[in-house]
């Protein structure tokens, strides 16, 4: 059970705009984030739609957007060569560097991490991280440090404690604005604890932890406030975490609604 209904399911299913989408983004890097948002909101639909195949697609090409992103504003306005659905263009890079910030990477690293796509990962990693933590999209320090928590585990293979207990530590609810306080607790903490519990390579840890997770992200994304935003359809950060883990050998195959299913 969820909070999701095929109602609603259906009104933000946009796989029909795909193609015209495709089209702006080829013919202009503006449009490279727009394409990125609505592919990864059609394959939680397709979760949902039971698509696989096409799902797969959607994480393709939202992939192949974000990265374009990125590197369009780590370029600075030169010339862009990039890939979108089989078709290659060269665009003068003109990425806002708003659109270049934390979130927009973390998107990127849960979607390349669900699909184990390497080579994502390894193109994420060399744009410079100081491009996405100098946005003006302003990222709170929790977020920094997570991202750079990640990106060294995206780089390496290998985790880094102090840079875990820095995130955890500043989510502390006490130095967090009301209106990021719920979603750290609900949504960000419970991630982090899934990370530590691959870490210490801890199975039964990580069991539990997952549904810690699962349970908070449903609480959080179905609050009235909540429930029509089309994010808490699945949970990409819970998805990540339990690819990761059962490639490591730490957990096996997540049962719910809101983990990416491949």
């Amino acid at each position: 059970m969820t909070h999701i209904d095929a109602q609603r399911i259906q009104r933000y299913y946009k796989i029909k705009q795909r193609g015209a989408l495709i089209d702006n983004a080829l013919a202009s890097t503006r449009s490279l984030g727009m394409l990125m948002s609505d592919a990864l909101r059609d394959a939680a639909c397709e979760q949902y739609l039971v698509l696989r195949d096409a799902k797969v697609a959607s994480i393709n090409v939202a992939l192949e957007a974000g990265l374009a992103l990125l590197r369009g504003a780590a370029a600075g306005g030169a010339a862009l060569e990039y890939t979108i659905a089989g078709r290659t263009v060269t665009r003068m890079a003109e990425v806002s560097e708003s659109q270049a910030h934390v979130g927009r990477w973390l998107d990127i690293f849960e979607a390349a991490s669900v699909v184990r796509d390497r080579a994502a990962l390894a193109t994420l990693c060399a744009v410079p991280l100081e491009v996405v933590l100098g946005s003006s999209t302003a990222a709170e320090p929790f977020q920094q440090h997570w991202v750079r928590f990640l990106h060294t585990f995206a780089a390496t293979g290998r985790f880094a404690p102090d840079l875990l207990m820095r995130a955890m530590k500043a989510t502390d609810p006490n130095g967090l604005l009301e209106d990021v306080r719920d979603y750290a607790l609900y949504v960000v903490v419970p991630t982090m604890h899934l990370y530590y519990q691959i870490a210490v390579k801890s199975s039964g840890g990580f069991e539990q932890a997952a549904g810690e997770a699962l349970e908070k992200h449903e609480r959080y994304w179905s609050r009235a406030d909540q429930a029509h935003v089309a994010t808490g359809f699945i949970s990409w950060p819970i998805s990540a975490a339990v690819s990761i883990a059962t490639e490591r050998g730490v957990a096996e195959r997540v049962a719910s609604p809101y983990v990416i299913d491949l």
